[in-house]
């Protein structure tokens, strides 16, 4: 039995121990201290700063081990200027154990209860399994992204 809640100020080294789950995905290009660094401080501001407009989501087993997190944010739509709910950071401890599922559902009841109309998110291209993932839980490819390192 898997359960989801709202994360609590002794949940922050927890997420912080999984920020190297995203270091085997991310572009060659990106280094992992820039990776590091980047995704330490937007964890902190999310822990400090408690806004309506996110929110960050704990898994947890029957016995209250942490599974996994998922960090939701609310963006506006590019051309409607609408709300929708955005997943920045997904992590697991393992992948297979449920918990991914479990944080997305939660995501999306959270999205849904504030009246949003869709839920996105980002995969770096590399992270092959995570597409799968979303494919499997009915989400689609909306856009596809590029970027190029220019010479210093």
């Amino acid at each position: 039995m898997l359960t989801v809640r709202a994360a609590h100020e002794d949940d922050r080294a927890f997420v912080r121990s999984l920020i190297e789950r995203f270091l085997g995905t991310a572009p060659h290009w990106r280094t992992d201290e820039e990776l590091i660094s980047a995704t330490e401080r937007e964890f902190a501001r999310a822990f400090d700063t408690k806004s309506e407009s996110e929110i960050m989501l704990i898994c947890e087993n029957a016995g209250g081990e942490r599974l996994g997190f998922a960090w939701v944010v609310r963006d506006k739509d590019f051309f409607t200027g609408d709300s929708h709910a955005h997943v920045s950071e997904i992590a697991v401890t393992q992948d297979g154990a449920g918990a991914g599922r479990a944080l997305m559902e939660a995501a999306e009841k959270w999205a849904i209860e504030r009246g949003d109309r869709y839920i996105s998110l980002n995969v770096q291209a590399r992270n092959v399994e995570a597409h799968g993932f979303y494919l499997h839980l009915g989400y689609s490819v909306e856009k596809v992204g590029y970027a190029k390192p220019l010479p210093t």
